[in-house]
């Protein structure tokens, strides 16, 4: 399987890093608007849940191999 990062983004589209705590509220982070995964090949994909990225990617991989073996 390719190796991917997922990241999650504010709602303007910047990276975020913060936990969701009160102490993120105290520096201002507006939430989370989705995530972006970011394929090692390159390829990226967004999605409001990680858990769905993960699936789409698992798949991808398997195209980016020639198909299941």
């Amino acid at each position: 399987m390719h190796d991917a990062r997922i990241t999650p983004r504010h709602p303007d589209g910047t990276l975020c890093g913060h936990d969701l705590t009160h102490e993120a509220e105290a520096q201002g982070c507006p939430g989370r608007a989705d995530h972006l995964l970011t394929c090692a090949c390159g390829w990226t994909m967004t999605a409001r849940r990680p858990a769905r990225l993960v699936g789409v990617h698992r798949n991808h991989s398997v195209r980016a191999r020639g198909g299941a073996r």
